[in-house]
């Protein structure tokens, strides 16, 4: 059999790329776009533990807890960082505040914090609580939660992981595409 219609990525990487950001940031949406923008595959962390757990991120936590959907992140995230051709994954920031994870994260990825000041963070994760009213977003139940105060808070408590990134990209007023762009350019895909 040949390999004619066989996956031909038109850029590889040499180590996965992990995407982070706190809420809003919109790291799925920048790691889907590099995705579309290259061939290189992907994964959301997210989606991955919905789909183990046959339920939404919303329901998991309501039903099983916050301890259920790091052990649910931390399988999948096991299973994208083996993967070959290596992805671009797109992690939720719970995961990355886990320093057993994160430690790994560091060793075998490059991992990429799109920074936002909380202003921006809360202006981007009301619009898309906005344009998607059952997106859920841990320790923010809905979209007058989602406060520069809360989210200024939410970046302090996470300082650690989000400095162990090799690479910070600055997302204050640039769209998605915008971002994909500079990303691009940045690692030199």
């Amino acid at each position: 059999m040949n390999d004619y219609y066989g996956y031909h990525p038109t850029t590889a990487l040499a180590r996965p790329l992990v995407l982070v950001g706190c809420f809003g940031a919109g790291a799925s949406r920048v790691a889907y776009g590099l995705c579309a923008r290259t061939g290189l595959g992907f994964v959301d962390i997210d989606r991955e533990v919905e789909h183990a757990a046959g339920c939404s991120l919303g329901a998991l936590f309501l039903r099983s807890g916050e301890a259920r959907y790091r052990e649910l992140a931390r399988a999948a995230l096991d299973q994208a960082l083996r993967r070959r051709p290596a992805p671009v994954i797109a992690l939720g920031t719970e995961t990355l505040q886990d320093p057993a994870p994160r430690r790994r994260i560091v060793a075998e990825a490059t991992l990429v914090y799109l920074r936002a000041d909380a202003d921006e963070l809360a202006r981007r994760a009301q619009a898309q609580l906005c344009e998607q009213p059952t997106r859920f977003f841990p320790f923010i139940a809905d979209a007058a939660a989602a406060r520069p105060e809360r989210l200024a808070e939410l970046l302090a408590e996470r300082r650690d992981g989000y400095e162990a990134a090799g690479l910070v990209l600055d997302i204050d007023g640039l769209h998605a595409h915008t971002l994909v762009v500079a990303l691009q350019e940045r690692l030199g895909l």
